[in-house]
Protein backbone atom coordinates (compact mmCIF):
# COMPACT_ATOMS: atom_id res chain seq x y z
CA UNK A 1 0.00 0.00 0.00
CA UNK A 2 2.83 2.24 0.96
CA UNK A 3 3.99 1.68 -2.60
CA UNK A 4 1.31 2.49 -4.11
CA UNK A 5 0.19 5.49 -2.55
CA UNK A 6 3.92 7.09 -3.94
CA UNK A 7 3.37 5.69 -7.44
CA UNK A 8 0.49 7.44 -7.67
CA UNK A 9 1.96 11.16 -6.33
CA UNK A 10 4.83 10.72 -8.70
CA UNK A 11 2.96 10.17 -11.45
CA UNK A 12 0.68 12.73 -10.59
CA UNK A 13 3.57 15.29 -10.69
CA UNK A 14 4.64 14.32 -13.65
CA UNK A 15 1.57 15.46 -15.40
CA UNK A 16 1.14 18.69 -13.62
CA UNK A 17 5.09 19.73 -14.47
CA UNK A 18 4.19 18.74 -18.37
CA UNK A 19 0.87 20.64 -18.40
CA UNK A 20 2.35 23.37 -16.82
CA UNK A 21 5.26 23.16 -19.51
CA UNK A 22 3.15 23.27 -22.40
CA UNK A 23 1.25 26.14 -21.16
CA UNK A 24 3.91 28.38 -20.75
CA UNK A 25 5.70 27.78 -24.60
CA UNK A 26 2.15 28.23 -26.01
CA UNK A 27 2.32 31.81 -24.19
CA UNK A 28 5.60 32.27 -25.33
CA UNK A 29 4.36 31.70 -29.48
CA UNK A 30 1.72 33.80 -29.29
CA UNK A 31 3.12 37.01 -28.38
CA UNK A 32 6.60 36.34 -30.63
CA UNK A 33 6.25 39.07 -33.25
CA UNK A 34 6.60 38.49 -36.59
CA UNK A 35 10.05 40.53 -38.69
CA UNK A 36 8.57 43.29 -40.82
CA UNK A 37 10.85 42.05 -43.65
CA UNK A 38 8.27 38.93 -44.32
CA UNK A 39 5.12 41.36 -45.00
CA UNK A 40 6.61 43.94 -46.84
CA UNK A 41 4.65 44.56 -49.92
CA UNK A 42 5.84 48.40 -51.48
CA UNK A 43 3.40 47.85 -54.60
CA UNK A 44 0.60 46.29 -53.03
CA UNK A 45 0.32 43.16 -54.91
CA UNK A 46 -0.31 40.84 -52.19
CA UNK A 47 3.27 39.32 -52.41
CA UNK A 48 5.84 40.98 -50.07
CA UNK A 49 9.03 42.18 -51.31
CA UNK A 50 11.28 38.85 -50.27
CA UNK A 51 9.70 36.99 -52.55
CA UNK A 52 8.44 39.68 -55.49
CA UNK A 53 10.35 39.49 -58.09
CA UNK A 54 8.99 41.98 -60.35
CA UNK A 55 8.89 44.76 -57.53
CA UNK A 56 7.18 47.96 -59.11
CA UNK A 57 4.30 46.62 -60.76
CA UNK A 58 1.39 48.96 -60.63
CA UNK A 59 -1.13 48.22 -58.08
CA UNK A 60 -4.36 46.56 -59.83
CA UNK A 61 -2.01 44.51 -62.06
CA UNK A 62 -2.71 40.56 -61.94
CA UNK A 63 0.19 38.89 -60.70
CA UNK A 64 1.88 35.01 -60.13
CA UNK A 65 3.23 34.27 -57.22
CA UNK A 66 6.56 35.78 -57.80
CA UNK A 67 4.74 39.11 -58.20
CA UNK A 68 5.19 39.18 -61.93
CA UNK A 69 2.51 40.36 -64.60
CA UNK A 70 1.95 38.34 -67.48
CA UNK A 71 3.55 39.00 -71.05
CA UNK A 72 0.94 37.03 -73.51
CA UNK A 73 3.38 37.57 -77.01
CA UNK A 74 6.35 36.93 -75.16
CA UNK A 75 7.89 39.72 -76.41
CA UNK A 76 9.87 40.70 -73.37
CA UNK A 77 7.00 43.73 -72.56
CA UNK A 78 4.81 42.82 -69.76
CA UNK A 79 0.63 43.54 -70.92
CA UNK A 80 0.43 46.39 -68.50
CA UNK A 81 2.98 48.26 -70.58
CA UNK A 82 2.49 46.36 -74.23
CA UNK A 83 0.60 48.60 -76.68
CA UNK A 84 -0.11 44.96 -78.66
CA UNK A 85 -0.08 42.81 -76.08
CA UNK A 86 -1.03 39.56 -78.10
CA UNK A 87 1.44 40.41 -81.32
CA UNK A 88 5.34 40.36 -80.64
CA UNK A 89 7.11 43.27 -81.47
CA UNK A 90 10.22 45.10 -80.88
CA UNK A 91 10.77 47.19 -77.19
CA UNK A 92 11.21 50.50 -78.94
CA UNK A 93 7.93 50.03 -80.95
CA UNK A 94 5.95 49.85 -77.93
CA UNK A 95 5.79 46.26 -78.04
CA UNK A 96 3.80 46.31 -81.28
CA UNK A 97 4.74 44.59 -84.67
CA UNK A 98 6.39 47.39 -87.28
CA UNK A 99 3.83 48.24 -90.17
CA UNK A 100 4.97 47.95 -94.03
CA UNK A 101 2.95 50.32 -95.35
CA UNK A 102 3.70 49.91 -99.11
CA UNK A 103 3.18 46.66 -98.54
CA UNK A 104 6.52 45.82 -100.16
CA UNK A 105 8.45 43.78 -97.79
CA UNK A 106 10.75 46.16 -96.19
CA UNK A 107 9.07 47.49 -92.50
CA UNK A 108 8.89 51.38 -92.43
CA UNK A 109 11.13 51.40 -89.71
CA UNK A 110 13.66 50.78 -92.56
CA UNK A 111 11.62 51.70 -95.57
CA UNK A 112 12.49 55.22 -96.86
CA UNK A 113 9.69 55.42 -99.01
CA UNK A 114 6.78 53.75 -97.19
CA UNK A 115 4.12 54.99 -99.45
CA UNK A 116 6.02 53.92 -102.67
CA UNK A 117 6.55 50.09 -103.23
CA UNK A 118 10.57 49.10 -103.34
CA UNK A 119 13.07 47.06 -103.23
CA UNK A 120 15.16 46.10 -100.02
CA UNK A 121 18.82 47.02 -101.72
CA UNK A 122 17.11 50.39 -102.17
CA UNK A 123 16.03 50.78 -98.46
CA UNK A 124 12.36 50.25 -99.51
CA UNK A 125 12.45 52.56 -102.49
CA UNK A 126 11.60 52.05 -106.62
CA UNK A 127 14.39 51.67 -108.65
CA UNK A 128 15.69 54.67 -109.97
CA UNK A 129 14.83 55.24 -113.75
CA UNK A 130 15.52 58.98 -114.55
CA UNK A 131 14.62 58.21 -118.46
CA UNK A 132 11.04 56.56 -117.83
CA UNK A 133 12.18 54.09 -120.10
CA UNK A 134 11.73 50.89 -117.41
CA UNK A 135 15.11 50.63 -117.84
CA UNK A 136 16.51 50.68 -114.54
CA UNK A 137 19.83 53.28 -114.39
CA UNK A 138 21.91 50.53 -112.81
CA UNK A 139 21.46 48.79 -116.19
CA UNK A 140 20.36 51.63 -118.55
CA UNK A 141 23.42 52.34 -121.14
CA UNK A 142 21.65 55.56 -122.15
CA UNK A 143 20.16 56.75 -118.51
CA UNK A 144 19.67 60.00 -119.64
CA UNK A 145 17.69 58.97 -122.85
CA UNK A 146 14.40 57.19 -123.31
CA UNK A 147 14.97 53.59 -124.81
CA UNK A 148 14.26 50.11 -125.48
CA UNK A 149 14.96 47.29 -122.72
CA UNK A 150 16.35 44.83 -125.53
CA UNK A 151 18.64 47.53 -126.04
CA UNK A 152 19.72 48.36 -122.83
CA UNK A 153 17.74 51.46 -122.63
CA UNK A 154 18.94 53.13 -125.42
CA UNK A 155 17.15 54.26 -128.41
CA UNK A 156 17.34 52.35 -131.85
CA UNK A 157 19.98 53.13 -134.22
CA UNK A 158 18.92 53.56 -137.70
CA UNK A 159 21.46 51.40 -139.81
CA UNK A 160 23.06 53.46 -142.03
CA UNK A 161 21.96 53.70 -145.72
CA UNK A 162 23.86 51.47 -148.15
CA UNK A 163 26.61 53.33 -150.28
CA UNK A 164 25.02 53.38 -154.31
CA UNK A 165 28.19 52.17 -155.74
CA UNK A 166 28.69 51.74 -159.12
CA UNK A 167 28.10 48.69 -161.53
CA UNK A 168 31.75 48.13 -161.66
CA UNK A 169 32.31 48.80 -158.15
CA UNK A 170 29.93 46.33 -157.42
CA UNK A 171 31.52 44.21 -159.95
CA UNK A 172 34.82 44.07 -157.78
CA UNK A 173 33.16 43.74 -153.93
CA UNK A 174 31.61 40.42 -155.85
CA UNK A 175 35.44 39.42 -157.21
CA UNK A 176 36.98 40.23 -154.23
CA UNK A 177 34.19 38.17 -152.24
CA UNK A 178 36.56 35.30 -153.95
CA UNK A 179 39.59 36.03 -152.97
CA UNK A 180 41.88 32.86 -152.64
CA UNK A 181 43.60 31.08 -149.79
CA UNK A 182 45.98 28.30 -148.93
CA UNK A 183 44.56 25.56 -148.46
CA UNK A 184 42.85 25.09 -145.62
CA UNK A 185 44.59 28.31 -144.03
CA UNK A 186 43.46 31.70 -143.61
CA UNK A 187 46.58 32.93 -145.73
CA UNK A 188 45.99 35.17 -148.67
CA UNK A 189 47.45 34.01 -151.99
CA UNK A 190 49.41 36.66 -154.18
CA UNK A 191 47.01 36.41 -156.84
CA UNK A 192 44.45 38.13 -154.79
CA UNK A 193 45.63 41.21 -153.48
CA UNK A 194 44.99 43.12 -156.90
CA UNK A 195 41.57 42.87 -156.41
CA UNK A 196 41.28 43.03 -152.61
CA UNK A 197 43.58 46.50 -153.54
CA UNK A 198 40.60 47.47 -155.65
CA UNK A 199 38.45 47.14 -152.42
CA UNK A 200 41.23 49.59 -150.94
CA UNK A 201 40.32 52.24 -153.40
CA UNK A 202 36.35 51.72 -152.71
CA UNK A 203 36.79 52.65 -148.72
CA UNK A 204 38.94 55.57 -149.85
CA UNK A 205 36.93 56.86 -152.24
CA UNK A 206 33.77 56.87 -149.75
CA UNK A 207 35.44 57.46 -146.36
CA UNK A 208 32.36 57.75 -144.35
CA UNK A 209 31.72 53.76 -145.42
CA UNK A 210 32.27 50.74 -143.44
CA UNK A 211 32.79 47.44 -144.40
CA UNK A 212 31.51 44.09 -142.99
CA UNK A 213 33.83 41.05 -144.04
CA UNK A 214 31.56 37.66 -143.61
CA UNK A 215 33.38 34.49 -144.01
CA UNK A 216 31.92 31.03 -145.30
CA UNK A 217 32.93 27.47 -146.28
CA UNK A 218 32.04 24.64 -148.05
CA UNK A 219 30.75 21.51 -146.31
CA UNK A 220 33.36 19.28 -145.98
CA UNK A 221 35.29 18.63 -143.32
CA UNK A 222 34.68 19.08 -139.61
CA UNK A 223 31.68 21.54 -138.91
CA UNK A 224 34.06 23.49 -135.86
CA UNK A 225 36.75 23.50 -137.72
CA UNK A 226 35.05 25.37 -140.71
CA UNK A 227 33.62 27.86 -138.93
CA UNK A 228 36.74 28.82 -136.98
CA UNK A 229 38.36 28.75 -140.55
CA UNK A 230 35.79 31.11 -142.12
CA UNK A 231 36.54 33.54 -139.22
CA UNK A 232 40.18 33.36 -139.93
CA UNK A 233 39.75 34.45 -143.03
CA UNK A 234 37.13 36.94 -142.32
CA UNK A 235 39.61 38.63 -140.41
CA UNK A 236 42.50 37.57 -142.24
CA UNK A 237 41.28 40.26 -145.18
CA UNK A 238 40.71 42.49 -142.39
CA UNK A 239 44.34 42.57 -141.54
CA UNK A 240 44.60 43.07 -145.14
CA UNK A 241 43.05 45.72 -145.73
CA UNK A 242 44.02 47.65 -142.32
CA UNK A 243 47.73 47.25 -143.74
CA UNK A 244 46.72 48.79 -146.61
CA UNK A 245 45.82 51.90 -144.46
CA UNK A 246 41.85 51.22 -144.27
CA UNK A 247 40.65 52.27 -140.28
CA UNK A 248 40.68 49.27 -138.15
CA UNK A 249 37.37 50.56 -136.95
CA UNK A 250 35.45 51.07 -139.95
CA UNK A 251 35.92 47.31 -140.94
CA UNK A 252 34.22 44.37 -139.09
CA UNK A 253 34.78 40.48 -139.58
CA UNK A 254 32.78 37.20 -138.42
CA UNK A 255 32.76 33.84 -139.55
CA UNK A 256 29.59 31.70 -140.56
CA UNK A 257 31.37 28.34 -140.94
CA UNK A 258 28.98 26.01 -143.47
CA UNK A 259 25.81 27.37 -142.25
CA UNK A 260 25.10 30.09 -144.77
CA UNK A 261 25.76 28.36 -148.19
CA UNK A 262 24.46 29.59 -151.73
CA UNK A 263 24.76 26.56 -153.81
CA UNK A 264 22.83 24.14 -152.65
CA UNK A 265 24.32 21.34 -154.66
CA UNK A 266 27.73 19.23 -153.89
CA UNK A 267 29.92 19.47 -157.23
CA UNK A 268 33.03 20.85 -156.89
CA UNK A 269 31.75 23.70 -158.70
CA UNK A 270 29.10 24.44 -155.68
CA UNK A 271 31.77 24.19 -153.22
CA UNK A 272 34.03 26.67 -154.82
CA UNK A 273 30.66 28.85 -154.98
CA UNK A 274 30.14 28.70 -151.36
CA UNK A 275 34.27 29.73 -150.37
CA UNK A 276 34.10 33.16 -150.15
CA UNK A 277 34.31 36.37 -147.79
CA UNK A 278 31.25 38.63 -148.44
CA UNK A 279 31.98 42.13 -148.57
CA UNK A 280 28.97 44.83 -147.58
CA UNK A 281 29.86 48.08 -147.96
CA UNK A 282 27.91 50.91 -146.25
CA UNK A 283 27.35 54.73 -145.08
CA UNK A 284 26.62 56.91 -143.19
CA UNK A 285 24.41 60.27 -144.77
CA UNK A 286 26.51 63.37 -145.46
Amino acid sequence: MKYLVSALVLAFSITFATESLAQKRSKVRGVMPVSPIYTMDDDGDKVPNVRDQCPGTPKGTAVDTFGCPPDSDGDGLYDYEDKCPNEFGPRINMGCPWKDTDGDGVTDNVDKCINDKGLAIYDGCPEVDTDKDGVPDKSDNCPDVPGKIERDGCPDVPPPPKVTVTKEEEKVLNDASKVNFAVNKAVILPNSFAILNKVVDIMNKYPTASLSLEGHTDSDGDDAKNLKLSDDRAASVRAYLIKKGIEGGRMTSKGFGETQPIAMGDTKEDKATNRRVKMNISTAKK
